[in-house]
């Protein structure tokens, strides 16, 4: 029947349709996300074992948890980070189609295993097996939630203004090169996991990048 505006409203087609088998409820999704979010930056802490020493002896226990603590402060504002973008995510997102969930999962997934990443570095970050496991675990919650942003980004999912996490090449690079550096810092220093904090400011050093050198992109 005729709108308001004297034009035709388009029929309704079986593509346009979001309510069937093949969609998901936003709310209850964005609901689970964060619960599964907020168990795991909760289990950090879990890492953090109390030493039982004697007390003179205190201090060196706490010494030899620096390790863990390093990478409980590196997993926690990592992890708090990711949920900020995730929270804008789910701000704008208008529907979940059957793909979007399954990105959706693996990002969750991810996140799941962050603790064990971090359990894993503070037993044994000597070995750089352990910092390049607890590496991909993180580079792989990022990228997957890269994946997220520019997934519904393409599909119309979302609604307002053009995706901000639709990230430039660059900013990419830049925190992929941010999350590698930490293996080999490894080997020389149990810090090295601390490097990753500065994906806070991947987007300014993206663009001291560009002014250092124009041809960047």
């Amino acid at each position: 029947m005729p709108s308001g505006g004297g034009q035709t409203d388009t029929p309704k087609t079986k593509a346009d349709d979001r309510s069937g088998d093949g969609w998901f409820d936003v709310d209850r999704t964005i609901a689970f996300s964060d619960a599964v979010i907020a168990v795991a930056i909760t289990l950090l802490v879990v890492t953090l074992d109390v030493p039982s020493v004697s007390d003179e002896k205190l201090g060196d226990a706490l010494a030899d948890l620096g390790p863990t603590i390093i990478a409980f402060v590196a997993s926690f504002w990592l992890i708090a980070g990711f949920w900020v973008e995730h929270h804008q995510f789910g701000r704008r997102l208008t529907a979940i189609d059957s793909r979007l969930m399954r990105i959706n999962l693996l990002f969750l997934f991810f996140i799941s295993l962050s603790s064990f990443g971090t359990a894993l570095f503070g037993q044994y970050a000597d070995n750089p097996l352990a910092i390049a496991i607890y590496t991909v675990i993180l580079l792989g919650v990022g990228m997957t939630l890269n994946w997220l942003w520019r997934y519904a980004n393409r599909h119309d999912l979302l609604g307002g203004a053009p995706a901000t996490g639709d990230q430039p090449p660059l900013v990419l690079v830049v925190r992929l090169v941010i999350f590698l550096s930490a293996i080999p810092l490894a080997l020389v220093t149990p810090w090295a996991p601390l490097i990753w904090i500065l994906n806070w400011r991947a987007e300014a050093i993206a663009k001291l990048v560009r002014r250092v050198l124009p041809g960047s992109g």
